[in-house]
């Protein structure tokens, strides 16, 4: 996360001598189809490998058996579509920020101060994520992380953003929260991989793993290009004075888009079924089926869902 957050600083110093040389429309594309065409190519170049020591026959598993076993989980897609709103939700916002400080908020210059802000609120949650997962689990965790990152949302929507030091607070608590969010969805993803590897023999990790920077890079991709539109559909024109209509348009697409994003998510994974309890007895059954294969060596014997090489 603090990898990312760094990242981002270096890509918004990039993006400005971009928007100078093809327009701000022009950026939006060129990051948007960057994101799809490499994680694509990423996703189907992503191959799994039978480790199996045990197993008596190799046999390297299919591209399209690893793809069904990731698309035909439904923990798995759920994280992942839920995941795609946010991404969608936080493209819009990223490509609308320097826009809202700049004009709705009448002070460029913010923007220097919310890059460190968020910052230093990606350290902080990384260091207290791992308690707080470990007090609630990993589906309340994320559940109360996008709870407060909507409520945060929510207080810049009634107060319209009209003070500086409660924009700045607010920030602080959603870069947290959304922090807090990102960080149970290896976890959850991971607990994901052993349900689909026990219904269809296939541990798909690989696969599994990708799906979900897959997904948030198309969101991500989606959200930058909704952007685009949407500025130009407000009639946003540069260097010149804003009318109320475009000033609203982007305070919407600055805050009432994430919100609309973490809403869709939150009610997502509250679909989600898959419990702790429920991986702890899937690992107990698969360390169970090891063993036994492991002492007598009948891999007859073994179930099926355990023998990937069968």
């Amino acid at each position: 996360m603090i990898g990312n957050t760094v990242l981002g600083i270096v890509v918004s110093a990039v993006s400005m001598k971009l928007v100078a040389g093809v327009g701000y429309m022009g950026t939006a594309i060129v990051f948007g189809a960057g994101f799809v065409v490499c994680m694509l190519i990423l996703f189907f170049n992503s191959k799994e490998i039978d480790y199996d020591q045990l197993a008596v026959h190799k046999k390297k598993i299919r591209l399209v058996d690893q793809i069904r076993t990731v698309f035909g989980n439904p923990h798995c897609m759920k994280i992942a579509i839920g995941n795609f709103f946010v991404a969608v939700g936080g493209g819009v916002v990223g490509g609308s920020t320097l826009y809202f400080l700049t004009d709705y908020m009448g002070n460029g210059n913010l923007f220097s101060v919310v890059q460190p802000i968020s910052f230093a609120a990606s350290i902080i949650t990384v260091l207290a994520t791992g308690a707080i997962i470990k007090k609630f689990g990993k589906k309340k965790t994320a559940l109360l992380a996008m709870a407060i990152s909507m409520f945060s949302l929510i207080v810049r929507l009634i107060t319209k953003d009209t003070s500086v030091p409660v924009f700045l607070a607010m920030q602080v608590v959603l870069t947290m929260a959304a922090g807090m969010y990102s960080v149970c969805l290896i976890p959850l993803f991971a607990d994901s991989v052993e349900y689909g590897e026990e219904k269809t023999g296939i541990r798909a990790e690989a696969l599994t793993m990708t799906s979900y920077t897959l997904f948030s890079k198309i969101g991500s991709g989606v959200g930058t290009a909704i952007c685009g539109f949407a500025i130009k559909a407000i009639k946003y024109v540069p260097n010149q004075q804003k009318t109320e209509e475009t000033l609203e348009g982007l305070r919407h697409l600055n805050v009432t888009s994430y919100l609309i994003a973490f809403a869709i998510a939150f009610l997502i994974f509250l679909t989600y079924s898959l419990s702790e309890e429920q991986v702890d007895q899937i690992r107990q059954r698969k360390m169970a089926a090891i063993a036994a294969l492991s002492s007598y060596w009948a891999p007859v014997a073994v179930p099926r869902i355990f023998r990937p090489w069968s």
